[in-house]
């Protein structure tokens, strides 16, 4: 095929490409023996590349020269980079800007056909052409394309079991039937499409946007990643009954890991995190025969309560509180304007009327309207007088309804609490007893393998998932009637109550004051069962050090020499985060400023905890809160008028509120790949 046939369809994958997001041509110019002049053909060829460099959308060409094996090796490495000199300087004079070329030489250790045949030296002597074309017209666009596709792709079979491994070792096991489609049909086809992204580090969190803040709590992250099921586009979820195992392999294994999801912030259009009922459990990433213990079974259930009496639940409704009605404020009268003889009579009458007839017309009326003006302005004023003396009167009324009723509600409050309380009490005590069977199943079934089985008992202690929620709702009625109890009459009607001054108390109506719910429920009796009674305590102690010695003998007491990873359950799919959140006091977080133009990206990587924070925009710019004594590596970018990259980094220590001129720089995408790679 000759040169130009070569060219013509280099030019038509190039506009094919051109219409998606990236597009990625390779072009050779080549040339004669000993030369690296351009001669016309060769400058055609690179006008078409001029074009797309300076175009709308942003794009990048690397260069690669090489030459034929005549003559000696560094003759050739010098004349490798004579001709791609030649190739950058036709582009760099015809306008194209020098960050968007990159170059190598390479001399004769690259040829493209190894053979010494003429043919096949006029095709080693040549300067490879790389076109890359990003198209994003936004920030949040170009970021996606610069860290290129993580997408991984798998088609598998949904009748049957599940299991899938990404590239840096993300597990999925789902079971046969997993999958249902938007209007909850089973799947009847025999293969679908599952994608995951692996979004461990940082670099995926600045491409992806993806912060490491929970209701601008800060958070410690064990690892991101997104699971999405698809049918022929369409997308399918998992069914009600059906859970999504799933293993996280990471750098950052700390206990009290949870679950998060994703929510995306309106204004920037990062993604932020809301905590779920769902907790990531450190295990070994490859089934291992850990040391067990039998435990003491008969001696721990002689600790169970006996006699549980679990009392009915409260009734939280007070009924209506009859507060005094407010009077309402008399509205004054309007005066109208004075009629004329344009707004009494049409333009025929005004004709036909003498104008002393229209006068006295007019007059009459105006004199009508000012009686009847008058009239109301009294009226206004003997109901202004009223409501005077009514609001003196409620504000007396309201005074004493809340000196006669105020200790009558609270007495019922204090009672209502006492009531929960004891409720919560008696409920404790049986998941105690409940969780005590647990653990005695768990010792016979081999289970009691970890180096901490109080942490184990207490996680036995726990309720399931929906009556630990509820349990948690009692608890923030609890609090919410130590806030009544605190409160005016008035303020308590405003807390609580409807339109028609009706108290109502009750979990289910105190969704509406649940606005952020986090899951941490504990059973305090276990816990005062651990902490106050030796006895008890000792039972575990005891059992603690025989597993501590069976795993040291067996070489298996540091979990490092286990391999550990995250485990969790999930009942859907999406983007998820491995949290905790942050136990860094608000007094210990330093809020630093940032001025960067406006749009701008930027960020905060905190080594220590793994954990990549984006910086708000208020109206005095760009801020962030970071925990004081905490090595930090800001990077903050943005696109110019053309669409070029932009940046500005650095790394410091976070001592005291501080603000920041960070000075962006043009960068080419293979310099901002090398930054992020060097987080």
């Amino acid at each position: 095929m000759n040169l130009k046939s070569l060219l013509m369809l280099g030019l038509l994958a190039l506009a094919g490409n051109l219409s998606a997001q990236t597009a990625t041509s390779v072009y050779a110019v080549h040339f004669n023996s000993d030369e690296y002049q351009l001669d016309e053909k060769d400058k055609a060829i690179l006008e078409n590349l001029v074009t797309a460099l300076t175009g709308p959308d942003y794009a990048e060409l690397s260069l690669t020269a090489h030459t034929d094996f005549v003559a000696d090796a560094n003759y050739n490495q010098k004349l490798s980079e004579q001709r791609c000199a030649s190739v950058k300087n036709f582009l760099i004079a015809r306008g194209v800007a020098s960050k968007r070329i990159t170059e190598q030489s390479f001399g004769e250790f690259k040829p493209k056909v190894n053979s010494k045949t003429e043919q096949a030296k006029a095709l080693n002597r040549r300067v490879e052409c790389e076109l890359q074309v990003f198209k994003a017209g936004k920030i949040q666009d170009f970021l996606l394309l610069i860290d290129g596709n993580q997408q991984q792709q798998f088609k598998v079979n949904p009748n049957k079991p599940i299991q899938i491994k990404g590239k840096n070792g993300l597990q999925l096991s789902l079971p046969a039937n997993a999958f249902v489609d938007e209007n909850n049909m089973p799947i009847k086809a025999q293969e679908i499409s599952i994608q995951i992204e692996e979004l461990f580090g940082p670099r995926e969190a600045f491409t992806h946007q993806l912060s490491t803040i929970s209701d601008g709590k800060l958070l410690e992250s064990g690892g991101m990643f997104s699971v999405e099921a698809t049918l022929k586009g369409k997308p399918l979820k998992l069914k009600e009954e059906a859970s999504m195992e799933v293993k996280l392999p990471s750098k950052n294994l700390k206990e009290g890991m949870q679950v998060f999801t994703s929510v995306e912030n309106a204004s920037t259009g990062i993604k932020e995190w809301k905590v779920s009922n769902t907790a990531f459990e450190i295990a070994p990433e490859k089934k291992v025969d850990l040391p067990f213990v039998y435990f003491d079974t008969t001696a721990l259930r002689s600790y169970k309560v006996k006699d549980i009496q679990v009392p009915s639940f409260p009734d939280f409704k007070y009924g209506c509180i009859p507060w005094p009605i407010r009077p309402n404020c008399p509205k004054a009268p309007h005066k109208s304007q004075s009629l004329s003889k344009q707004d009494m009579f049409s333009f025929a009458e005004r004709i036909f009327y003498s104008n002393s007839y229209m006068d006295d017309e007019v007059k009459e009326a105006n004199d009508r309207r000012d009686k009847s003006y008058e009239k109301a302005l009294n009226h206004w004023v003997q109901r202004s007088i009223a409501y005077e003396n009514n609001l003196l009167k409620y504000y007396h009324d309201s005074a004493a309804f809340e000196f006669a009723t105020r200790d009558t509600f609270v007495k019922w409050v204090t009672a209502k609490e006492e009531e929960l309380q004891e409720f919560l009490a008696e409920k404790e005590k049986q998941f105690f007893n409940e969780g005590i069977e647990k653990f005695c199943r768990a010792s016979a079934k081999k289970q009691l393998s970890s180096l901490n089985l109080r942490s184990v008992f207490m996680s036995y202690t726990r309720p399931n998932k929906s009556m630990a929620w509820q349990l948690d709702q009692l608890k923030i009625c609890l609090d919410f009637m130590d806030r009544l109890k605190e409160s005016s009459m008035a303020e308590v009607i405003a807390l609580a109550g409807d339109k028609k001054n009706m108290i109502n108390i009750s979990p289910k109506y105190m969704n509406r004051h649940m606005n952020y719910y986090r899951n941490t429920y504990r059973n305090k009796f276990a816990a005062e069962m651990l902490n106050n009674n030796d006895a008890f305590e000792n039972l575990f102690i005891e059992a603690e050090d025989e597993v501590y010695a069976l795993r040291e003998k067996a070489g298996l007491l540091d979990n490092k020499d286990v391999s550990m990873v995250y485990t969790a359950s999930l009942n859907a799919t999406g983007l998820f985060n491995c949290d905790r959140f942050s136990n860094v006091p608000p007094m210990q977080m330093a809020k630093i400023r940032i001025e960067a133009p406006k749009d701008s990206r930027v960020s905060f990587y905190l080594p220590a905890i793994n954990a990549y924070v984006y910086a708000y925009h208020d109206e005095h710019g760009y801020y962030a809160n970071l925990p004081k004594g905490k090595s930090v590596k800001m990077l903050a970018f943005n696109l110019n008028e053309k669409a070029e990259p932009l940046l500005a980094q650095a790394d410091f220590l976070v001592k005291e509120d501080v603000k920041l001129n960070p000075i962006l720089e043009r960068v080419s995408v293979k310099e901002l790949r090398q930054s992020l790679a060097n987080i």
